[in-house]
């Protein structure tokens, strides 16, 4: 039996996410000649075989990664933004406010690049001698003139912007189904059909999946809602994944059921099909129907009703509401639906920082429609 410690250490064929310091992400498969490139820098994946998850390493020469401290990685990535005291306790505003007028401000400083002696040459020749990126931050602070004239939290903003461009970190995840939908709507939101993290929740919160589930799926989100789905199903049901078009799919076109640590043994329980295959068994019978695809939901509606049984789970998604809306009318005209709503999500991100808590200034301000309800006996 496994040991906690080996639970949550990476091994070799493991699936992880890579996040650097600038908040760029990459997924990779751990195998013993791999690499992976951070910010032009080649790593060697099977260095990370052996550390915990959630580890942060700093890149080193020759694709050698080096751990770091919790605290250089906090620095790192988070630019420690707010003030401290002495002791390092985060400081109240005011008190911050009284420190700052006692000592210094800003008022004097002046942006023409004359502060800093160090020449980009320098920095660009102590990089190429293989100096690490913390050291080359210290040559900096020391060859500034107004660094020390600074306030306190412009110091952190100066320190956190030189740690972004300097230093070379990241930091180790295995992947889940949350922080993959996270890195792919981040990326390509196209790719998976613009799935937010809330509204697959939502999508997946309403498909309703229990063992010996029968379930018919569309999917052109390249294995997002698939990979959720088995997730919650396991082994006991199946999962007839249903292309619209003529030609079958297969387990290659969903490359984020692989990512998610499912392989082909793994998914035997999922059967690819298309529209005439089913329509050429008209007996079977599903108890879900979930549709996540491309193509028009109404008419996926209109030639699959026939073969979902009474009070199965109908659950659409789609970016925009007005085919929802279809689908609704048409359910509705046909008796075909019952406890049919479109729901939509909104959430926003928070920043929270001591006296400076806001919402996020920048992000998407949807995350699309959901579509659930149950077939009626009709």
């Amino acid at each position: 039996m496994e040991t906690e410690a080996h639970q949550n250490s990476i091994k070799e064929d493991d699936n992880l996410l890579l996040i650097d310091n600038r908040g760029n992400r990459i997924i990779v498969n751990i195998k013993k000649d791999k690499t992976a490139s951070i910010r032009k820098k080649k790593i060697k994946l099977a260095n990370l075989v052996g550390f915990a998850y959630t580890s942060t390493f700093d890149v080193e020469k020759n694709g050698d990664v080096k751990l770091v401290t919790e605290k250089e990685a906090e620095e790192a990535f988070e630019g420690e933004n707010a003030e401290v005291d002495e002791e390092g306790a985060p400081k109240t505003g005011e008190e911050a406010e009284d420190d700052e007028e006692e000592k210094n401000d800003n008022r004097d400083m002046v942006d023409n690049n004359k502060a800093q002696k160090l020449q980009f040459s320098d920095i660009e020749k102590m990089k190429s001698e293989g100096v690490q990126g913390q050291q080359i931050i210290d040559k900096l602070i020391e060859n500034s003139e107004s660094f020390n004239k600074r306030t306190e939290f412009s110091k952190e903003k100066y320190l956190a912007k030189k740690r972004q461009k300097h230093l070379c970190q990241f930091k180790v995840y295995k992947t889940c189904l949350d922080n993959i939908v996270e890195t792919y709507f981040l990326k390509s939101q196209q790719y998976i059909l613009n799935f937010r993290y809330d509204s697959l929740a939502l999508f997946l919160h309403h498909s309703f999946v229990y063992p010996s589930s029968r379930i018919l799926l569309f999917d052109s989100t390249h294995g997002l809602v698939l990979g959720g789905i088995r997730e919650r199903l396991g082994t006991e049901g199946e999962i007839h994944v249903c292309s619209p078009r003529q030609n079958k799919q297969d387990f290659k076109e969903f490359k984020i059921v692989g990512e998610l640590g499912f392989t082909k043994e793994d998914t035997t329980n999922i059967h690819y099909t298309t529209l005439s295959e089913i329509e050429a068994n008209p007996t079977q019978q599903f108890s879900h129907i979930l549709i996540a695809s491309e193509a028009n939901p109404t008419e996926i509606l209109a030639a699959t009703l026939k073969y979902i049984q009474g009070g199965a789970t109908i659950v659409v998604f789609s970016s925009f509401i007005e085919p929802l809306g279809e689908c609704f009318e048409y359910l509705k005209a046909n008796n075909a639906g019952l406890n049919l709503r479109i729901n939509e999500i909104f959430s926003r991100e928070q920043q929270v920082l001591p006296d400076r808590t806001h919402p996020h200034m920048m992000m998407q301000a949807f995350s699309g429609f959901v579509l659930s309800g149950n077939r009626s006996l009709n």
